[in-house]
């Protein structure tokens, strides 16, 4: 549920898109799932606008990078924490540079 809580509000403050909140669901893919899992639905491609956002490589690298920071909060937890959709892959790159030297 936390990482579920990141993720959410990382892609709502870094794509513009509405904020559905995180919703709890029995799906197999949690309930028959040994580790933790999240499910993300960025948008449908029934919807002519999620459709031309979801072809844009752009939108998809804002996603992936959202998607990125939300796993690295969930494990560093306040250590330089930065507002939510500031931080960024470069920054947790040089975190980790930082750790390994």
């Amino acid at each position: 549920e936390l990482l579920a809580g990141f993720i959410q509000r990382e892609l709502a403050a870094r794509t513009g898109l509405l904020d559905c909140r995180t919703h709890y669901k029995t799906w197999e893919i949690f309930t028959k799932t040994r580790c933790p899992a999240v499910r993300v639905e960025i948008g449908y491609l029934t919807n002519p606008d999620d459709a031309r956002r979801l072809a844009d490589p752009a939108f998809r690298d804002v996603v992936a990078e959202g998607i990125l920071v939300a796993v690295k909060r969930l494990y560093l937890l306040g250590e330089g924490d930065q507002p939510t959709g500031t931080f960024t892959f470069a920054d947790v790159l040089a975190h980790e540079l930082a750790k390994a030297e």
